[in-house]
């Protein structure tokens, strides 16, 4: 049950697809097809009656040139497959469970290893978490490998170096010398520069991540390699990058948007530090150990932020802000507290005027007509609002129909009454 799980669990989730496909290495293929094969897997998948139609199963694995090929049917008809597609969505999809694209606390910002500063990073190191996926990334790049020999594969980090051990031990590239290829770390732009081939033609690269294009283009002109033998995993840049792109996160796949343009800004030039946001330094893939440069800084009037005045002129003295306050009995006082039941009750439309209109407008583009159930957290402000919700739709729709209004504490009982088949 422990290889069916993860299955079972996106097999539910999906609610009975057309299609189950299952991905293996030709080295690995026998002991797929054994579990594919196995009564357990017949019962959970092959023979459930838990859904509207029992999908096609059917295995594939790579090919040494990255290239799909169907191993056997299980059930159904062969599916068409989109190699390119299917590929792509399979890489975005690892670079967005495992939380590729690191965001920047709001009090700081990374110093990538070109020098640019910018509020997001793409740390490849993260992504490749599992063996499986590992070996996927490794047998979607032999789709784009150059031809002909390789007896050195250059990493611009160490954190990627299990992708050239991946190609080496599924025989994915081609080397003269025994062994296969030598597998080595050049540490980025920090070692690009003093960085010299032996023989160009039959070298490798490949770099975890870019935003700008500028280390590919770096190692050709430094390097005098071909283009094509520079290979960037994941990508997010404006213009084409040099070399050979595996994933390119700035198009969207079936399940996930395309990653927005990353801004990057020169040290001397940039806007991150002058909002005061400590620097983070990037070194290769892997954040370096640097004490936080500290500066003076006077905080002033100036530097509040555009909607706190407004939100002061409405807020001030309608004892909504508390410091201290105890909520319930026998709680520890909250040092910070809002109580937002004022803003819901009558009349506060006059007191809160801004606010009033920014509800309405939400209740008018956000409540949909079918509700029929209003679920609300165990506190004041949040039944008053679920109450404030069911007179709108009452008002604006003239509904007959009461709007069952419930806490989430007597949802979770879960008794048989409370359950909705629609709404």
């Amino acid at each position: 049950m422990g290889l069916l799980q993860p299955f079972l669990d996106e097999f539910i989730s999906q609610r009975s697809p057309a299609h189950l496909i299952f991905l293996s290495t030709r080295e690995s293929k026998i002991g797929l097809e054994q579990m594919l094969q196995s009564d357990e897997f017949k019962l959970r998948f092959g023979d459930c009656d838990a859904v509207y139609h029992h999908p096609s199963i059917s295995h594939w694995s790579f090919l040494k040139s990255g290239r799909l090929t169907c191993e056997q049917i299980f059930s159904g008809e062969c599916p068409t497959l989109d190699e390119e597609c299917l590929i792509h969505d399979g890489l975005l999809t690892i670079f967005h469970s495992r939380v590729g694209l690191l965001e920047a606390p709001t009090n700081s910002h990374y110093v990538k290893p070109s020098g640019k500063h910018s509020a997001y990073f793409i740390r490849t190191g993260d992504v490749l978490v599992t063996d499986s996926e590992t070996i996927f990334v490794a047998s979607s790049i032999a789709r784009i490998l150059p031809k002909g020999s390789i007896q050195h594969i250059l990493c611009d980090t160490s954190s990627i170096a299990v992708i050239g051990y991946a190609l080496k031990s599924l025989a994915l590239v081609k080397g003269s010398t025994r062994g296969g290829p030598r597998i080595h770390t050049f540490q980025s732009y920090k070692g690009i520069r003093d960085l010299s081939l032996n023989d160009a033609d039959s070298t490798l690269f490949l770099i975890s991540a870019s935003t700008s294009g500028d280390l590919a283009k770096l190692i050709v002109e430094q390097t005098g390699i071909t283009p094509k033998r520079v290979t960037t995993i994941f990508y997010r840049g404006i213009n084409p990058s040099v070399g050979r792109v595996l994933c390119d996160v700035s198009r969207g796949g079936t399940h996930h948007k395309s990653v927005p343009e990353i801004g990057s800004f020169s040290g001397h030039n940039c806007h991150l530090c002058r909002q005061g946001r400590e620097r983070i330094w990037i070194l290769g893939d892997q954040f370096e150990a640097r004490a936080a440069e500290a500066g003076l800084r006077l905080v002033t009037i100036e530097d509040r932020p555009k909607w706190l005045s407004r939100f002061n002129q409405e807020a001030h003295g309608k004892k909504i802000i508390f410091c201290h306050k105890v909520i319930r009995e026998n709680d520890a006082p909250r040092e910070f507290f809002f109580d937002l039941s004022k803003l819901f009750t009558s009349g506060s439309t006059e007191d809160f005027p801004r606010w009033g209109s920014k509800l309405e407008n939400f209740l008018n583009q956000g409540v949909p007509a079918s509700l029929k159930r209003i679920v609300y957290l165990a506190d004041g402000a949040s039944k008053l609002l679920g109450e404030r919700v069911a007179k709108h739709l009452k008002d604006q729709q003239y509904r007959k129909q009461k709007i069952v209004i419930i806490s989430a504490a007597e949802l979770r009982k879960g008794s048989a009454d409370l359950v909705l088949n629609d709404g």
